[in-house]
């Protein structure tokens, strides 16, 4: 399996400010701002658990306390 046939790029607006501090955490792990963008978003996703396990599950109860009126 090849990885660039399933990537797909999206364009984000960043502040200024938040562009330095990525530039200078990605240069403290000798990474490029991509590969240092991509390794944060990874890292982050895989903490949450997948929700593929149990599809009929009931929903999460804090799900249903959001007051979206």
């Amino acid at each position: 399996m090849t990885l660039w046939k399933l990537t797909r790029k999206i364009n984000l607006a960043l502040p200024e400010e938040l562009l330095a501090r990525v530039d200078a955490a990605a240069a403290e792990k000798y990474m490029s701002r991509s590969e240092y963008i991509r390794y944060v978003l990874n890292n982050e996703v895989l903490k949450q658990p997948a929700n593929t396990l149990n599809n009929n599950a009931p929903p999460d109860p804090k799900w249903l306390a959001i007051d979206d009126s």
